[in-house]
């Protein structure tokens, strides 16, 4: 895992982490994402909110489906990730979305920002590729703190797009007090 400036940067993180593929010349090139194979995040409509701007913020064509048919058509070569908000209702919750994407290897990511951290993570027992805490809700940690949980290449990549790096999300700096009460809230 890794610690951000707040839950918003760690979808911000996440969704260059599923653009890039860790690939440092694509890094420097969002928000231009031409030539870019993977460059659509599908969300359900349920899931929409004001923080998924961060996702926008890197330039992918956000889809927006209703349904699990909807969500298996808009499912395609060019999709980087799905992105969900934990305890999204049937007929899309987690499970039946992870039993579409992964076959597909196609990542998912849960903001769980408002969420108490279990370890292991729940959301990652269901199936999520990665889940975003904020540090300073139920973790009770610095409110400009957030976590984001995931494989371990997925991590690097989606580190190497934020600060102290010098990717697209460098003014998402975190300082370091806040990475160590994060820590310590966990």
């Amino acid at each position: 895992g890794i610690v951000s400036a707040g839950c918003g940067s760690c979808l911000k993180a996440a969704t260059i982490a599923c653009v890039t593929g860790g690939n440092p010349e694509k890094l420097i090139r969002i928000p231009d994402l031409t030539g870019f194979e993977k460059t659509e995040v599908v969300i359900p409509r349920s899931s929409r909110n004001e923080y998924d701007h961060a996702i926008r913020n890197v330039n992918v064509k956000v889809i927006t489906v209703d349904t699990l048919e909807e969500m298996e058509q808009a499912l395609s070569s060019r999709t980087a990730m799905i992105y969900l908000l934990a305890g999204n209702p049937e007929p899309l919750s987690l499970e039946a979305i992870v039993k579409l994407t992964k076959p597909l290897n196609i990542p998912v990511l849960v903001d769980a920002a408002a969420e108490d951290l279990t370890i292991p993570s729940v959301h990652l027992q269901k199936g999520a590729t990665m889940v975003a805490y904020s540090g300073g809700k139920a973790l009770c940690g610095p409110q400009c703190s957030g976590i984001l949980l995931g494989p371990k290449g997925m991590m690097e990549s989606a580190w190497h797009g934020i600060a102290p790096h010098h990717g697209p999300a460098r003014d998402n700096n975190v300082g370091r007090e806040e990475m160590i009460g994060a820590l310590a809230a966990i």
